[in-house]
């Protein structure tokens, strides 16, 4: 597996060395940088998940158009998420940044590395912030897909809180008590989700991704995420 994973590195790396791309800087993050993507045969299944940081909105239509035009070589389903610099420089308390390394830059023009290794300095109460909005998220994911894997997430968020409920969900009376006597500040995903009397219906899924896509990459949905089958 680990041959398969540096398959990959090698690919993306040359992929982008040979784009040159200007005022950008490319994070794989995800499973595949966590080096336990979903694996059958001996091939990598996952998804591959890319950060592209920009210093500006106004370039992305022009990546996207290349990044569409040319795909990259790997038989797996690639997932880009734009992300502009100074939205990712406050962001140290986001769930899909946690592990996130210097390793796992691809390609640097925008000269990230220090941002991220400045991470590790937030304070307990930041990522509580995070990890409130990721459990937020799933939930509203899972409302509308029941799939055993969201239920893990929002659990594993819930434990990470401090709660061992086991197998149990939460409901949202209780998560909005938690935070409320936790006194956790709430990012507009959270609030939205937690005070939203129709929590089952993809409207209301589509509304908190939009929300934690502003607040995570600084775009909406529709504008940060391209997905490229190369």
């Amino acid at each position: 597996m680990k041959q398969e994973l540096k398959k990959v590195y090698n690919k993306l790396t040359e992929y982008f060395d040979l784009s040159e791309l200007t005022d950008v800087s490319i994070v794989i993050t995800g499973s595949i940088n966590r080096g336990s993507p979903r694996v059958y045969n001996n091939k990598i299944l996952s998804d591959v998940d890319i950060l592209i940081i920009v210093s500006k909105k106004e370039k992305i239509p022009e990546i996207k158009e290349y990044l569409s035009k040319n795909p990259i070589d790997l038989n797996l389903k690639v997932s880009f998420i734009f992300t502009l610099v100074d939205k990712l420089r406050n962001n140290c308390n986001r769930g899909y940044l946690k592990e996130v390394s210097s390793e796992s830059i691809l390609y640097d023009k925008l000269q990230i590395e220090k941002i991220i290794e400045n991470f590790h300095n937030c304070l307990n109460i930041d990522m509580e912030v995070g990890i409130v909005q990721e459990l937020c998220y799933y939930y509203s994911k899972y409302n509308v897909i029941k799939r055993d894997y969201l239920k893990e997430k929002v659990l594993d968020k819930w434990k990470l809180l401090g709660n061992i409920s086991g197998t149990i969900m939460p409901t949202i009376k209780e998560i909005k008590e938690f935070v409320d006597k936790k006194d956790i500040p709430l990012l507009e995903s959270s609030i939205f989700f937690l005070n939203n009397k129709i929590d089952c219906t993809e409207r209301t899924f589509s509304i908190v991704r939009n929300f934690v896509f502003i607040e995570n990459q600084g775009l909406e949905f529709s504008v940060s995420y391209l997905e490229v089958v190369s």
